[in-house]
C-alpha cells in the first residue's frame, strides 16, 4: 500500500490516479489520500531452457544495415513460456540452462534497463501476446499496407525481435525499400548539367521540365531487378503534354527502349495510361499516372539457378512537348519489381519493425484520471447531506463510502445508490444517520464520510527479465531473455476530507 499525505497546496498523486475532492470555501483542511494498487501476477518458478530442435517452422533470418545478420525465433523456456532475446551478443547455452526472474538492472552491456518501458510496450503490442489475426488488424488500422493476407508467425517474431535488438543493442534492421534506386542522376539534354537526386519522404524522385526540354533520369538499383512498372505524379500539364519512356542498359553505354513503356500525358485526356486525380499538401490538383510493363519486358538473361534477372541500369526519359512557357513538374517517380522482393528483409517483417518502434511516439493509451466534482446545478442540501457530486471519468467507476465509515450514497432523486456510476452521473453523500432524501431535516453539520473511487481492473502485460544461473564465457553472459507476463491491476483511491463540510463549497484539486 502506498500512502501519501498532503494538503491542498501540495499535489503529489500520479496523473493516472489523481482525484479531485470537494472542500468548503471557508476552510483549508488537510487531505489524506491513500492510493492502493493491487497486482495479481503469476509466480515464476524454476525455468529451464533446452537446446532447440532440428527444425522450427517459425525460424526466420533478418539483415541489419551494418551487414550483420541473425536467425530469429521464439526462445522456448520450459514450462511453456515463449521469450525473446534482449542481448544480440549473448551466448546460446550448450546444455540445458536454468533461468529465473531477475531485476532489469542485472542485464549488463545493453540498453535494456533504460528501454524497459518501450520493450514492455512492444511485447504487449505484438506476437505472441496478440494473435497474428489481431496484430494484423491493428497494423491495418494504423495504415500499414499489409495487404489482404495476415502477417505470418515467423514474420511477426522476426519483426518483434529486430525491434527489441534495436532498443537494446542499437542494431538497425535494413528496412530500406529495394525499389528506391541506390543512385539516381538527372541530366538536362539542353544544358548537359547532371544532378544527383535524393528520394523524397515517400521514396519517390522528382524532376522539373522547362518548356521543350528533355530530361534523362539514370537509375541504379541494388542487384539486377526486373521492373514491373513505374508511377509518376504530374503538375502543370494544362498547357502542354509530357512523354515518358523507359530504357535499359547492361553496360551504361548502349541503351535500348523497354517495350510497352511509353506513356503520353496530354491536357484533358490520358493516352495509354490511367490517371488518378489527387491533391498535394497545398490543395493543388495533381494527377498520378501508372504504367505497368509487359511480362518479360526487362529480362536480360535467365539461368536454372537464379531464374530471370533484369538489367544493371535503367533510364527514364521525360520530354516536355509543351509549346507554352509553363514549366512542368514530375514528382513521386516510383518503381515496382517483378519476381524480386521489395525489401532486403521480408516486407511484412520490415513493416512490423517500423510500426513497433513507432509506438513510442504516441505511447500507450491512457485513460483520463477519474474525478469527483461539484455539480454545476447545486440543489438544496440538508445538514448531513453533501453534494450533488458528478463522476468525471472516461469509464464507469465504483464510488463507495470507505469501509469503517458510516454513510450512504444517494442518486439525484434521493434513492439509495449502489455506487456503480456511469461517467457524468450525479450523486449525494449522506453522513451517518442522515435521511434518505435530500430535503430531510437534520440538526447541526456532520462530518462527510470518506469515499473510495475504484477504477475498473485491467489486465495488461509487464515485461520480466529472465537470467541464467549458468556462467558465461570470455566476459559474455548467457543470453538474457524477456517475457510478457499477464498482470491484473486495480487502482483504488481513498478520498477523505479532514474537516466538516457545509455548503457553499469550492472545488480544490490535488493535481
Amino acid at each position: 500500500m502506498l500512502v501519501e499525505t498532503l494538503n491542498h497546496a501540495r499535489p503529489a498523486l500520479s496523473l493516472t490516479d489523481r482525484v479531485r475532492v470537494l472542500v468548503p470555501a471557508h476552510e483549508t483542511p488537510a487531505l489524506i489520500h491513500r492510493r492502493r494498487i493491487r497486482h495479481v501476477t503469476p509466480l515464476l518458478g524454476r525455468l529451464t531452457r533446452y537446446l532447440g530442435g532440428t527444425y522450427s517452422p517459425t525460424v526466420d533470418r533478418v539483415v541489419f544495415t551494418d551487414g550483420s545478420d541473425a536467425r530469429t525465433d521464439l526462445i522456448r523456456v520450459n514450462p511453456s513460456i515463449a521469450a525473446y532475446s534482449i542481448d544480440f551478443d549473448g551466448l546460446c547455452p550448450r546444455h540445458p540452462a536454468p533461468y529465473r526472474a531477475a531485476s532489469w538492472s542485472r542485464v549488463l552491456g545493453t540498453e535494456a534497463h533504460r528501454q524497459r518501458a518501450r520493450i514492455a510496450l512492444i511485447l504487449r503490442s505484438s506476437f505472441p501476446t496478440l494473435s497474428t489475426a489481431e496484430l494484423s488488424r491493428r497494423l491495418r488500422a494504423a495504415g500499414v499496407p499489409l495487404g489482404e493476407a495476415d502477417i505470418k508467425e515467423h514474420e511477426a517474431i522476426a519483426g518483434t525481435q529486430a525491434a527489441i535488438w534495436n532498443l537494446t543493442n542499437g542494431l538497425q534492421l535494413d528496412d530500406r525499400p529495394l525499389t528506391v534506386p541506390v543512385r539516381a542522376v538527372s541530366s538536362d539534354s539542353r544544358t548537359g548539367v547532371a544532378t544527383e537526386l535524393d528520394p523524397g519522404a515517400d521514396g519517390g524522385l522528382q524532376v522539373a521540365l522547362a518548356p521543350a526540354a528533355t530530361v534523362h533520369l539514370d537509375l541504379t538499383f541494388a542487384g539486377r531487378p526486373q521492373l514491373g512498372g513505374f508511377a509518376v505524379r504530374v503538375h502543370g500539364t494544362s498547357g502542354g503534354a509530357v512523354r515518358l519512356s523507359l530504357q535499359k542498359s547492361g553496360d551504361d553505354r548502349t541503351w535500348g527502349d523497354v517495350a510497352g513503356s511509353t506513356m503520353e500525358i496530354r491536357p484533358g485526356a490520358v493516352a495509354d495510361a490511367a490517371g488518378t486525380a489527387l491533391a498535394d499538401a497545398a490543395g493543388t490538383a495533381v494527377v498520378e499516372y501508372r504504367r505497368p510493363l509487359p511480362a518479360g519486358a526487362t529480362v536480360s538473361s535467365a539461368t536454372h539457378v537464379r531464374g530471370p534477372v533484369g538489367y544493371d541500369r535503367y533510364r527514364l526519359v521525360v520530354q516536355n512537348e509543351s509549346g507554352t512557357e509553363e514549366p512542368i513538374e514530375i514528382t513521386s517517380i516510383r518503381f515496382w519489381f517483378v519476381g524480386s522482393p521489395a525489401f532486403r528483409n521480408a516486407e511484412r517483417t520490415a513493416l512490423l519493425y517500423r510500426y513497433l518502434l513507432g509506438l513510442h511516439a504516441s505511447g500507450p493509451d491512457r485513460l483520463r484520471p477519474p474525478a469527483i466534482r461539484l455539480a454545476a446545478d447545486r440543489g438544496a442540501s440538508a445538514p448531513g447531506m453533501f453534494g450533488p457530486f458528478v463522476l468525471d471519468s472516461d469509464v464507469p467507476c465504483v464510488v463507495a463510502v470507505r469501509e469503517g465509515h458510516a454513510g450512504q450514497l444517494f442518486d439525484r432523486d434521493g434513492v439509495v445508490s449502489s455506487g456503480r456510476l456511469e461517467p457524468g452521473a450525479q450523486f449525494y453523500v449522506g453522513a451517518a444517520h442522515s435521511g434518505p432524501y435530500v430535503g430531510a431535516a437534520q440538526s447541526g453539520p456532520r462530518r462527510m464520510p470518506a469515499l473510495t473511487v475504484s477504477v475498473p481492473a485491467e489486465t495488461t502485460h509487464e515485461a520480466r527479465v529472465l537470467l541464467s544461473d549458468s556462467g558465461g564465457e570470455n566476459g559474455r553472459m548467457i543470453t538474457p531473455l524477456v517475457i510478457a507476463v499477464p498482470v491484473r491491476r486495480e487502482v483504488l483511491v481513498d478520498v477523505e476530507v479532514g474537516s466538516r463540510v457545509s455548503t457553499p463549497a469550492r472545488l480544490t484539486s490535488t493535481g
